[in-house]
């Protein structure tokens, strides 16, 4: 689709949402909207009510990272490989294959974050992006309750684009290299008991990613001393290809015990009234099953450049690695007055097959236990507790997770959260065994212990955020290029302030991170990114829009380089990237149920110079227009 078409339907939804205002007689009587209750807060005994955001807050981006205002290194382009600017303190326990890079572009359906969706009318979103550079991204929802105590829902997303500089010339004709393609799909449902003591949540997902392997530029200075819309450059690979197809599902289980509280309005000295009835749980049993099936490609029918220094197999590459899990888990949880008692038991199975070494079977049997309690005066409230993870047999025997907590808070104050943790985990599979065409390895590497604290501050009247922690690792892996991995021991240090300031119909949102590490460990030294921009109602307040900037910055540094073959970003400290700003023109406003943007990217290229890299070799996006659409439906 060109883009003056989609400019066209863009206008047409936003006019008919704006229309509607003044001419839909039901904009005075609004559908129900969906609610949904976090299945961590049933767990915690919590069952606070949330709503879908229809907010504009960072909806200008794609990236699920940058909507938090942090800053990542990837190929140039969305979905692909991604890595953070930070280095994440614990790891989560457990066996793990270490193709970890399309995590975020990837749909996990085992996660504490999992919903319980009540939809007493039919509810759909469409979130749709097109770029310049032919950027397609596409994000489609679908819930609505089946009955009073059954729910069900999809989501669906696509992401593509064609790269704007590698090409290949097949019989002198040009070719552009497409990058990413990817599909996600999610099936999912809940369900409760009328007395509100059963819940059951299921899911089904398909996560398929193709990644066209372009290898970096083949000539990198051309694109530092050239410069233009038409550039275009010869990349090192031709027909490599990344792929990964992934099925899953996971099925929770909640039986809670109980006593169900009449809720009461008092309306006059002598007379009560009962409005309603509510379940209090006093605790549960639950059982958690997760089965998925991954599988890992990596092809290139010539391999015959000299891009790769070695070949064991011949000039063809097919390398494959098909990834098999299946998850038990059952527990109790327990609240008496203050405190909260939760323990379980989960049992793992795991089947590894890579073509050169055959099929590899593993299992962990590991338990949990969290304590915590809550304490709560005129003045202050305090939660605190711990959390345990250990492992008892299997791969990752005698791995463990150990953080203590307290939280302090006094409302429309203050908060304080204090955490120290002791975490020790066995080594990614492929870590310590990797089997290709280009790279073989097989060796038994220590155990990383992490061991270190978080102090997080928030001062309300502020709207500040001050992070600080400082973590020690001991046997910390990382991947080289010519070598197998191996450990390092380093010290980590970083604070993160974050500030968000109102004039009048002004805001300014500013992050700014400085770490440091004591070793051969590379992270920026200052990171800085946020947004400007004013916002107001438009067309007697029934148009909320926002007009500003936003902008990402990190000082320079030895960023790590990225081999397709390995699937893995790996260490370097021969080329230096980062001390270039990117700078965004956004509009974005929202006009009943429908939110829309128009972005200029990168507005600032060719102005501080054009080796825009944050990846050695893959160049980030010159300027370009985006624009895109939200719209939800109530039925």
């Amino acid at each position: 689709m060109k883009i003056y078409k989609l400019t066209i339907i863009c206008f047409l939804l936003a006019s008919k949402g704006y229309s509607s205002v003044f001419h839909d007689s039901s904009f005075s009587k609004p559908k129900k909207r969906p609610l949904f209750i976090y299945t961590k807060d049933i767990e915690n005994f919590r069952q606070t009510a949330n709503t879908f955001d229809t907010t504009l807050h960072n909806f200008q981006f794609i990236n699920p990272i940058r909507k938090r205002n942090l800053s990542f290194q990837n190929l140039g382009l969305p979905g692909t490989p991604q890595k953070n600017y930070f280095i994440d303190k614990l790891k989560d326990p457990g066996f793990d294959l270490g193709f970890n890079n399309m995590d975020i572009w990837l749909i996990n359906c085992n996660e504490e974050n999992d919903k319980i969706v009540y939809s007493p009318t039919p509810y759909s979103s469409l979130n749709y992006s097109q770029g310049e550079k032919d950027l397609i991204f596409i994000e489609a929802s679908h819930t609505q309750n089946i009955n009073s105590r059954i729910n069900a829902g999809i989501d669906y997303r696509r992401i593509k684009t064609n790269n704007y500089l590698y090409f290949n010339f097949d019989n002198q004709e040009y070719n552009r290299v497409r990058i990413p393609n990817i599909y996600n799909l999610k099936l999912y449902s809940s369900y409760h008991a009328k007395n509100d003591k059963i819940y059951i949540i299921g899911n089904i997902i398909f996560n398929k990613s193709t990644l066209r392997e372009s290898g970096g530029l083949k000539y990198p200075e051309m694109f530092d001393t050239t410069s233009g819309k038409l550039r275009a450059f010869e990349n090192n690979l031709r027909n490599a290809n990344n792929s990964i197809k992934q099925y899953a599902t996971n099925i929770k289980t909640y039986y809670r015990f109980g006593n169900t509280k009449f809720i009461i309005n008092q309306k006059n000295s002598s007379l009560k009234d009962t409005t309603g009835l509510m379940f209090i749980p006093k605790s549960y049993l639950f059982h958690n099953i997760y089965i998925s099936h991954s599988r890992y490609y990596y092809t290139d029918p010539n391999a015959d450049t000299p891009y790769y220094s070695v070949s064991y197999f011949g000039k063809g590459v097919s390398d494959s690695i098909v990834f098999k899990e299946i998850s038990n888990s059952l527990g109790l949880a327990f609240k008496s007055k203050n405190l909260i008692l939760k323990t379980n038991v989960v049992l793992s199975n795991y089947g590894v097959y890579n073509k050169f070494y055959g099929q590899q079977v593993f299992q962990n049997i590991a338990v949990k236990c969290d304590l915590s309690f809550a304490k709560d005066n005129k003045n202050l409230n305090f939660y605190y507790g711990i959390n345990t993870h250990y492992f008892l047999n299997g791969n990752n025997k005698n791995d463990y997770l150990i953080k203590a907590f307290i939280d302090i808070s006094k409302q429309r104050y203050f908060g304080a959260i204090a955490e120290v943790f002791s975490q020790q985990n066995s080594p990614d599979y492929v870590q310590n065994l990797y089997f290709s065409n280009h790279a073989i390895w097989n060796q038994k590497l220590d155990k990383t212990l992490r061991n270190g604290f978080n102090l997080n501050i928030k001062i309300n009247k502020l709207n500040t955020t001050i992070d600080f922690s400082v973590c020690n690792f001991n046997n910390y892996i990382l991947y080289y290029k010519n070598t197998s991995p191996s450990s390092i021991d380093f010290t980590y240090i970083s604070a993160d302030i974050e500030n968000k300031l109102k004039l009048k119909k002004i805001k300014f949102e500013n992050r700014i991170v400085f770490q440091k590490t004591s070793k051969t460990y590379n992270v920026p030294l200052l990171i800085l990114n946020g947004q400007l921009f004013y916002e107001n109602f438009l067309f007697k307040k029934n148009m909320f829009a926002r007009i500003g900037i936003d902008y990402n910055w990190n000082s320079k540094f030895f960023a790590d380089y990225y081999i397709p073959y390995l699937r893995q970003y790996v260490w370097q400290n021969e080329i230096k990237t980062g001390n270039y700003p990117y700078v965004g023109l956004f509009f974005s406003a929202s006009v009943q149920t429908v939110n829309f943007f128009f972005k200029f990217e990168h507005i600032n290229q060719g102005i501080v110079g054009s080796n825009y890299y944050n990846t050695y070799l893959y160049p980030e996006v010159p300027r370009f227009f985006r624009m895109g659409i939200k719209w939800r439906l109530f039925y």
